[in-house]
């Protein structure tokens, strides 16, 4: 739900933010975000004391995706 409504918002608050790029860089984001995910799941293996680890890292992928698109197509 937030991967739409981030961008969104993010997009009509600020009228240098493209809605279609921010929403881009929202879906690229969550992708990287689960590969890194799972990526850490293959290395932890059956203990489910990751899970919390690899949530919070995914997160923090796609919040740093998305403010790279951010800054990097903001319209000046």
């Amino acid at each position: 739900l937030s991967i739409i409504l981030w961008p969104l918002a993010v997009g009509l608050l600020d009228s240098s933010q493209s809605f279609g790029r921010l929403l881009l860089g929202s879906i690229v984001g969550i992708i990287l975000g689960a590969i890194v995910f799972f990526g850490l799941a293959t290395v932890m293996g059956q203990n489910p004391s990751w899970f919390g680890t690899g949530f919070a890292l995914e997160v923090a992928t796609w919040g740093a995706v998305l403010g790279w698109f951010g800054v990097k197509y903001a319209r000046e």
